[in-house]
Formats: C-alpha cells, structure tokens, sequence
C-alpha cells in the first residue's frame, strides 16, 4: 500500500498508552510529527505552549475528559480553530452527535481502521492548510483597505495640522489668531484619531468579524453605554443626545462591538443637527427584529448621495458644513452586518434618521443569563 507524505504536528489526547503508540506510529507513517498527553488537563497545556496542527481526541479520560476539553479548546482564541477527530470506544449516536455539536471535526470508534483513520488524518491537515491560506489572504487583502483607507481619509485633517503649525509658526501671530490656530489643529489630531480607530476597527472587523459570537444583552444597557460615549463630540456642536429608549428588550449582538456602530451613528446624526436641536433614539419589537430609530432635525442628504452614505471611499465633505462624515458610516455598517442586523438612512424635510436593525433575543435566552 502506497501511503501520500503530508506534513504537521499532531496531538494524541488518550489514557491508554498501547493507543497512543499506536496512533503516533500512524502518524510517523504520514510525516506527520506526533506528541501525546494522557489526559485533557495535559492535553491542553500542551497545546498552548505548542499549537498543534491536529488533535486526536479520546473521550473517556481521568483529569478533563475529551469532552470537557473541546469546550475549553474552543473557548480559546489561539486554539478554537485547531481540527479534533474524536476516537472513542463509545459508540453510541448520541455521543459522536454532542462531540460534533461541542466543535469536533470528524468522530471514529474503537476499533478503528488504520486505512480510514489516515484518509481522515491527512483530510484534517488538507482542510486546514486550505483555511490557513485563505486567512492569510483575508489579512493581506485587510493590510491593503487599511492602507488605502488611511491614505485617502487622512489628506483633509493633515492639511489642518499642516496650516495651523505654519500659523503657529509665526512670530507675528496676535494672541486671537493663535487661540484659532491652536483649535483648528485640536480638531485637525482629534480628527486624525478618529480616522484610525475608525480604520483600525474596519480592518478587525473584516478580518474576525465573521467569527463573532452573539449572545443576549440588554439594548438599553448598549445604546446607554454608545450614547456616554458619543455626547462630548455632539456637545461640541451645540447639539444634545436624548435618552437611550427604555425597555425590556433583550438582543443578540457583541455588546462592544455594537456600541462601537452605534456611538459612530450617533456622532454622525450630531453632524447632520442643527445647533440646539436635541437627536431622538427610539426602539420598538418585530417579532425577531429590533429596530433602533436615531431622528435628526437639521440638514437633510441630498437624492444622489444617499444610495453610497455607507461606502469606505464615498466623499462626504458637501454633506455637513460641520466637516466630512468620515469613516463612521461604513464602520456602523460594517459591525451590524456582522451582528446579523443592518442600518438605512432616510432623508425628509425636518433632516435625518437613521434606522438600526438588530436580532431580537428570545425571553428564555434572555432570563437564562
């Protein structure tokens, strides 16, 4: 029999010793390198020191059986996506079901065969070597948009540094004209660091995003901890941030991530009002959707421009007078979209609103946590 060379390092996770040969003299036969633990606790200390290729998993074992350590193996970000094929001496349905349910790629019983396991194997490693190609491609393909990003977005505010430093340059300058100088180059690095965390947080997303795990949060708690964050850049322009809706809603989503869109929508709404107006949210329930409303009295965007308000290179600059709108629109977009939600925006005679949508939380997954 003619046996096809593959490559990578294996964890054999097993208390018998006789198995663990066994299947480390298989992996020999493949190229594969092979190190063994007799336990999970050991297994996943192993692991973390040296990231396996692939993990050959018992499941009846002293000390973290195999099924405590697939929950703890995918808990970890630096592990989760290591393939497992699961070789138990149980063979009842129900246990390879749970091993699969629990992240196990494949699932063999006790006796196995040596043929089926090696086709198995080198699946494993194939799939993998597959997947790690295309996260390499998914992060140089990120690196390039971070690149661009910045390299379009940060031309206006360079220019405020460039201008203001060159006034302040001058020993001339009256005292009135050095306080504007000094504000338009505040503005000029706030606006530089708003670019970046803004780009920063679309690369991470785009790169991760997809791998986001949602549970159930409160939405007054979401929209609360969004709106703390965005009334400084509203004050500054005169403008205030009503409450968060109160209610009982519960949502699926990454809290974090989430009030990252929606701080970026809300300072976004904050340049569309007019000074002393205040921006309204409001909330309501649709069976398996929350909707979030953030209503704008102000300015209006014109017909030509709102079907590309949320692309990365769209150019804002005539929409506000207050300054262009930045990276925020198409960071909110981003992150609901990965939530499993989305965002609109609709223009009428009184100014804006922009309309959140998001996955509604059953009331049992809700009390449960």
């Amino acid at each position: 029999m003619t046996i096809t060379a593959t490559s990578g390092a294996v964890l054999i996770v097993d208390d018998d010793p006789q198995i663990r040969w066994l299947l480390a003299e298989y992996a020999r036969e493949l190229g594969i390198r092979p190190s063994e633990a007799e336990n999970g606790a050991s297994a996943l200390e192993q692991a973390r020191r040296s990231r396996p290729d692939l993990i050959l998993l018992d499941v009846a074992m002293p000390q973290m059986d195999g099924k405590q350590f697939l929950a703890h193996l995918r808990a970890d970000p630096q592990l989760r996506g290591v393939p497992v094929i699961v070789i138990s001496g149980a063979s009842e349905t129900d246990v390879a079901v749970s091993c699969i349910e629990m992240g196990a790629e494949d699932f063999l019983t006790k006796p196995f065969q040596p043929a089926l396991l090696r086709a198995r194997m080198r699946s494993s490693l194939e799939r993998a070597r597959l997947q790690a190609h295309e996260r390499l491609r998914v992060l140089d393909r990120a690196k390039d948009d971070f690149l661009r990003l910045i390299s379009h977005e940060l031309r206006t505010p360079m220019t405020g540094v460039m201008g203001a430093a060159d006034a302040l340059a001058d020993p001339a300058l009256d005292g009135a004209s050095r306080a504007e100088a000094i504000e338009v180059l505040r503005a000029a690095v706030e606006r530089l660091h708003a670019i970046v965390e803004h780009a920063l947080l679309l690369t991470s997303v785009r790169v991760s995003g997809e791998e986001s795990s949602l549970a159930p949060h409160p939405l007054e708690a979401v929209v609360s901890a969004a709106r703390a964050r965005a009334v400084p850049a509203a004050a500054r322009r005169g403008v205030t941030l009503g409450p968060a809706p109160a209610g009982p809603d519960w949502i699926l989503c990454e809290p974090g991530l989430l009030a990252d869109a929606l701080t970026a929508l809300l300072e976004c709404a904050a340049k569309f009002s007019a000074e002393g107006e205040a921006v309204a949210l409001a909330s309501r329930t649709d069976g398996a959707t929350v909707t979030v409303s953030i209503d704008v009295t102000g300015r209006g965007i014109p017909p030509e421009a709102r079907g590309r308000f949320f692309d990365v290179l769209a150019v804002r600059e005539p929409l506000t007078p207050g300054g262009d709108l930045g990276l925020g629109p198409p960071v909110a977009a981003e992150v609901l979209r990965v939530l499993g939600g989305g965002v609109s925006v609709e223009s009428h005679e009184a100014g804006v609103r922009f309309v959140v949508t998001l996955q509604a939380a059953d009331s049992a997954a809700a009390g449960a946590v």
